[in-house]
């Protein structure tokens, strides 16, 4: 995976086996595909298969800004699919996704790359946005036979990741722990709680950050103590899941020994 955000006035792809997957902002731009021209409007999410050459063009005086992910076509088979459909089966004939909530969740892992996190956290986010994205395709035709909940595999997973909060732990590693894949663990996470599987380890994280500044613990030491990667990283999911900073829920409970 390539994970690029730039500006630009004009460019051209020949896909060799390769997606790209965009969102743009500012400005839009005239987007031709084979013998199809389409205008690209900001904050629209687009996904462009291997099936034919597209480019872009201005439609201003100055250039676009965008977000891109270029992913490898035998990546997204396994990262989206995990055998469910042949990649070759998934295109996408229009371009452009008419999801806006997909779209600004494209954004919103996009920036996450470039955020302090834990590994789970950035492999399930993606793995998550792959799987709900090939859903949008026309031809995306999942295997009927295989069902989303395996009772046993979320319950050894779920453990593991209770029995210590803190560490750092991989897809791969809770995927073995399992004993299934890691797309169709995230596949089981989402059936049942709503969430993949860093939402789930978050959640943990910020219940133990929470219970260290209830019982007097140093701001400064709470956020490796609960296993988040630095103070702003803690800051984030804190402020996301409670709707307030440590610091202010700190003064909210009464703590007068705020370091």
């Amino acid at each position: 995976m390539l994970w690029l955000h730039g500006v630009t006035t004009r460019y051209r792809v020949d896909p060799v086996g390769e997606f790209v997957i965009g969102v743009c902002y500012g400005y839009g731009y005239q987007l031709t595909r084979g013998r199809t021209r389409v205008v690209v409007r900001p904050g629209q999410l687009v996904v462009l298969d291997p099936s034919s050459a597209h480019s872009g063009s201005s439609m201003q005086a100055g250039p676009w800004e965008a977000r891109l992910l270029v992913i490898e076509l035998p990546a997204l088979q396994t990262g989206a699919l995990d055998g469910d459909i042949g990649v070759r089966d998934l295109d996408y004939p229009d371009p452009i996704i008419g999801d806006h909530r997909l779209a600004a969740r494209f954004t919103a892992v996009h920036r996450s790359m470039s955020r302090p996190a834990s590994a789970l956290e950035h492999e399930s986010a993606v793995v998550s946005f792959l799987q709900d994205l090939a859903t949008r395709s026309p031809t995306f035709r999942p295997d009927p036979r295989r069902s989303p909940r395996d009772d046993s595999a979320l319950r050894l997973a779920c453990a593991h990741l209770r029995e210590d909060v803190t560490r750092n732990v991989s897809l791969d590693e809770l995927a073995a722990v399992a004993g299934t894949s890691k797309y169709r663990l995230v596949r089981l996470f989402k059936a049942t709680f709503g969430v993949p599987p860093h939402a789930f380890q978050v959640a943990q994280r910020v219940i133990l950050a929470r219970r260290l500044i209830e019982r007097g613990a140093r701001l400064a030491d709470v956020a490796s103590a609960a296993g988040f990667v630095d103070q702003s990283h803690l800051n984030r999911h804190f402020r996301q899941r409670l709707g307030l900073t440590p610091h202010r829920y700190a003064v909210a409970i009464g703590r007068k020994d705020i370091g």
